[in-house]
């Protein structure tokens, strides 16, 4: 089911729906500049999932991530994730299956798994070619996306 939601995800973004590629440069453009020491990090905000906002951090800084921030920037997603709620009815019948008396609770919490389960792997949505890029939770661990 993930992998499948990817590959869909993928596509829209390429194919820019719902604007969020041209969002995504924008924002990548008014934050940047031609420094080589500039380090540029996509992070994925987990509250965002529960706001319903579905928004990534993008931050510039000088040296560490995350320490000295140059400037920032947000994009939401969400115009991506139209089918996820598909994906949660999927997962409370296979639990309803599984699991007497499940609370909307544990429902909801497997939700937040499945999202966040998602938004990790965001990193293989974007390519790009030049940038030091790191992707990773906000204030969590980061990799290279980037061939800086």
């Amino acid at each position: 089911m993930k992998r499948e939601r990817l590959k869909e995800i993928r596509e829209k973004f390429e194919s820019n729906v719902g604007n969020v590629r041209k969002q995504f440069e924008s924002v990548l453009g008014a934050i940047t500049s031609e420094a080589e020491q500039e380090i540029i990090v996509i992070s994925y905000l987990r509250a965002s999932y529960i706001t319903e906002t579905h928004e990534f951090y993008v931050g510039v800084y000088k040296g560490e991530p995350f320490v000295e921030e140059i400037k920032h920037g947000f994009i939401s997603v969400k115009p991506l994730l139209g089918n996820v709620e598909k994906d949660f009815v999927e997962l409370d019948q296979a639990l309803e299956r599984e699991f007497f008396r499940l609370i909307a609770a544990e429902k909801e919490e497997i939700h937040r798994w499945y999202m966040e389960q998602l938004y990790q792997e965001f990193g293989t949505v974007w390519r790009f070619k030049g940038k030091n890029i790191y992707f990773g939770g906000f204030m969590d661990e980061i990799s290279l996306i980037g061939d800086g």
